[in-house]
């Protein structure tokens, strides 16, 4: 089984012990809460041991098999025996519905778990004992002893199950990592062996370079290379026969590989056996076989030479008179099957389902025993080369530990893998999990049986105060409690009477106090949210406490989503110069302060604020907290800009006209001029005073419109008038770069207006015309009947070829000062009231004031004017 499969069947075992302990104890308590008869009582109780009973032995592991025919039977009689009790019950309904529906789920985990899908049964197990378990908390909320037991129940289930499934977490990791390192001790000692067979190797070598005495000769030329070709082969025939000799009268190892004889130069070798051209190249290119050349000592070393894994050993062969050099011994110790073989079969041993395996990052050189998978002895052994550690790993049911071998360089090159059994792990994690499901089961009984006791002991003190408290509360202030002992019970009860007495005493204070209090409450509160001003309190900390309504609208932030919060959480207060100020509405604040900032919300455009502070203190003086006040100053910032638009555009258009009526009159003044001149100069004398009193003119009539004066007469006026005469008017006064043209439609009736206003509102949109056609053109007016849906109207159009207006400013240009470029360097000049007053005489008249512009291609203005009740003229075109 594994670690999760134990934890869950626990946790499931478990769950049912402690809702049949909880049945069991709110049967003996109250059983007048569940059943009204006894034998619904000793069904309930029957069937709550038989769950409990085998729930302990199912989840201590002393029955380890799901579907052990115990376990089936006393698990299905205990679910026959409470499904028979539900019919009796007489605890609250939805308790009762929620019993059925654990009893229910005790069962279909049953079938599950006959039918051999053990886990899930486990699973659905637990989910019905903890509905069964809830329905019993359901049940004991009516009775504090009940409750107790339930509580500790609940408790209990809650930190054993923690407990448990935390140590068996433990339990599984110390037993897997106890495996590993034993394991891994044994790999080790198998590298230690494997290092150990070159050491034998090495003495071999050392022995056979000393029997080489009477054939000096026969290497020597063997060395050299040269010479007859019979003499080098009986050489070479006579070195050979030594090596045999040597192998069946000396050698002992059974597992050995080649003897081999290797030149000064590596040049010419030769072996005792056959042996394949690449091991015998390797095995003379060999390190091994370097450092005796180079040292002239004997050496060994561990390595693979072509498909095999051999030990070596090597010693150097010279003339003992002449300490000639002649060349290198090697013997060679095969690292196989049969030598893995004599480590695995041990009749000695313990372990005679071992597997060892020989391996690198490429192929496993050779294995005995059991073995897990290929590819997990492959990537193991990789794992372990890698980092040059040990590694574990389960595959199937064996688990594989791989340890390294190193070279004497102390780099890994082979690995040692060891295999065992998963069962002899499972067998002792088994044993470690029943001893601790034993002793979390026996703690659970023990803590409900005392917990059953001490809620049977409380619950008949509480009792006598409940009865107590409840006629303190229907009204008797005069009840006591009459209870006397020792314990905290008895205390509780001289408390309670004491405070009986108090609360007498001082009921009508309370009830007093508590109307002002929440009179008081609802007065500042009304204060408050009706500000018009945002008002943020704080408490020590800098958490915002109050949030009132101006403060959600100017912040852009709920009230609930602020409170709680500090107020750099909700946005962001910025100083002159941009210098960040929300620290100081997070800081305590001492003394009262006032600063001009900006509130930057999380989300929208910064909003210019006049921000007020001051400390909260408590009663004891202590500081409790802030309060600050910010005062929205858009709109008077923008009235500030208004006011140095209106006051620089009222200075240049007076300026404008003043300077060429004071320059021809200086110049009027001090000289003779001829009388053309003096005529020229007195034209433009009078255009400059004429357009100041054309600027005057607007002021005064922009007053006396704000000031709600404008007063009508109106009167029938046919359009042909209007338009005939407003063509009169300016046919002298435009430049003649602009042509004026006018067009009446037949039958426009007259409207009833205001001549004089209507006049005025003409002229203003022919100079605007004429002033925004800088380049000329044709300014044409015309006149018609429109349907605009509540009426026909009469609709006046002024059309320019002007520069036109941009469309984010044809909103805002019938305001007052408004201008369509309000820079002091702008190129058309004006006071920003003429399209204003245009805008409320035709208010004032009960019409409507249309404009459509492309920006370079012009501008047309439409007056739509309600039509009189006089006659229809006959204007035509």
């Amino acid at each position: 089984m594994t670690t999760e499969a134990a934890q869950l069947q626990f946790a499931a075992e478990f769950t049912l012990f402690i809702a049949s302990l909880a049945a069991l104890a709110v049967t003996a308590l109250r059983p007048d809460l569940l059943f009204r008869r006894p034998l619904g009582r000793v069904a309930f109780a029957g069937g709550s041991v038989a769950l409990a009973t085998a729930a302990f032995l199912h989840g201590s592991l002393l029955l380890d098999t799901a579907d052990d025919p115990l376990l089936v039977a006393l698990r299905g009689s205990g679910i026959l025996l409470l499904g028979g009790s539900l019919l009796r019950w007489a605890g609250p309904v939805n308790g009762r519905l929620l019993a059925a529906t654990g009893v229910v789920g005790l069962a279909i985990a049953e079938v599950l778990t006959v039918y051999g899908d053990a886990p899930t049964g486990d699973a659905v197990r637990g989910i019905g004992a903890l509905v069964f378990g809830i329905a019993l908390v359901i049940v004991a909320r009516q009775a504090i002893a009940a409750r107790v037991a339930t509580a500790t129940a609940g408790v209990v289930l809650l930190v054993i199950t923690t407990l448990a499934i935390a140590l068996s977490v433990v339990i599984a990791d110390n037993v897997a990592d106890e495996a590993a390192r034993r394991y891994g001790a044994r790999g080790e000692t198998e590298a230690q062996t494997i290092s150990g067979t070159s050491d034998d190797a090495e003495a071999e070598a050392t022995l056979l370079a000393r029997t080489f005495g009477p054939r000096l000769d026969q290497l020597r030329q063997l060395a050299a290379g040269s010479g007859d070709p019979a003499e080098l082969e009986a050489a070479e025939q006579s070195i050979r026969q030594l090596l045999v000799f040597y192998r069946t009268e000396f050698l002992r190892d059974p597992f050995s590989g080649p003897l081999m004889v290797v030149g000064p130069s590596t040049g010419t070798s030769l072996t005792d056996i056959d042996a394949t051209r690449v091991v015998q190249t390797e095995l003379a290119g060999s390190a091994v076989v370097a450092e005796v050349l180079r040292t002239r000592l004997v050496a060994s070393d561990v390595a693979v030479v072509g498909d095999q894994v051999l030990a070596m050993g090597a010693a150097p062969v010279t003339d003992p008179e002449t300490a000639e050099f002649l060349g290198v011994v090697v013997v060679t110790s095969r690292v196989d099957e049969q030598l893995l073989d004599s480590r695995v079969i041990d009749p000695a041993s313990v372990e005679q389902e071992l597997g060892l395996a020989v391996a690198d990052r490429s192929r496993v050189y050779a294995s005995a025993g059991r073995q897990p998978s290929l590819a997990t002895n492959l990537r193991l052994a990789s794992d372990s080369l890698r980092e040059g550690e040990r590694r574990t790993a389960v595959d199937g049911d064996r688990f594989v530990v791989a340890v390294p071998v190193f070279d004497d360089g102390g780099e890994p090159f082979l690995a040692i893998a060891v295999s065992v059994p998963e069962a002899r792990i499972d067998a002792i994690r088994q044993d470690l999990f029943r001893l601790l499901f034993i002793a979390a089961l026996g703690a659970a009984l023990v803590t409900m049986i005392l917990a059953g006791y001490a809620g049977n002991h409380i619950g008949a003190g509480l009792d006598t105060l409940t009865a107590a408290a409840a006629e303190l509360r229907s009204g008797r202030l005069t009840a006591r409690a009459r209870l006397e002992t020792e314990d905290e019970l008895g205390v509780l009860a001289t408390t309670f009477n004491q405070m009986a007495v108090s609360i007498e005493s001082m009921t009508d204070d309370l009830r007093s106090a508590a109307d002002d209090e929440a009179a008081l409450r609802a007065r500042l509160e009304g204060v408050v949210g009706g500000m018009g001003e945002a008002l943020v309190a704080v408490d020590d900390r800098g958490r915002i406490t109050d949030f009132n309504a101006a403060a959600e609208e100017l912040i852009g932030v709920p009230a609930r989503d602020a409170i709680g919060r500090s107020i750099d959480a909700v946005c962001r207060i910025t100083g002159p110069d941009d210098v960040d100020l929300t620290s100081r509405f997070v800081q305590p604040v001492v003394d009262s302060w006032s600063e001009a900032a900006e509130v930057v919300p999380l989300q929208g455009a910064p909003v210019p604020v006049a921000v007020s502070a001051g400390p909260l203190r408590g009663a004891a003086g202590v500081l409790t907290g802030a309060v600050f006040v910010l005062r929205d100053v858009r709109r008077e910032r923008e009235i500030e800009q208004m006011k140095t638009e209106f006051i620089a555009n009222v200075s240049h258009e007076l300026r404008t006209p003043l300077t060429p009526v004071k320059g021809y009159a200086d110049i009027l003044s001090k000289r003779e001029l001829p009388t053309d001149k003096v005529q020229q100069f007195a034209t433009e004398i009078l255009n400059g005073a004429t357009q100041l009193e054309r600027v005057t003119d607007q002021l005064v009539q922009f007053a006396t419109f704000a000031a709600g004066r404008l007063q009508l007469q109106a009167e029938p006026v046919t359009a042909r008038d209007l338009l005939d005469a407003l063509v009169d008017r300016w046919t002298g006064r435009i430049p003649g770069s602009h042509q004026l043209t006018r067009r009446i439609a037949r039958g426009t009736p007259p409207a009833l207006v205001d001549r004089r206003y209507v006049d005025r509102a003409l002229d203003e949109l022919i100079d605007n015309a004429v002033k925004y056609s800088p380049d000329g053109g044709r300014i044409r007016v015309s006149a018609e009947v429109h349907e605009n849906g509540h009426g026909p109207t009469l609709m006046i159009s002024v059309d320019d070829q002007g520069v036109g207006i941009d469309p984010e400013r044809r909103e805002a240009i019938f305001d007052d000062f408004a201008q369509g470029d309000g820079s002091a360097t702008r190129r058309f000049g004006g006071l920003g009231l003429g399209l204003g007053l245009v805008n409320r005489i035709v208010r004032a008249h009960g019409g409507e004031l249309v404009c459509d512009s492309t920006p370079g291609r012009g501008t047309t203005v439409r007056i739509l004017l309600p039509l009189g009740t006089a006659d229809v003229g006959d204007d035509d075109a």
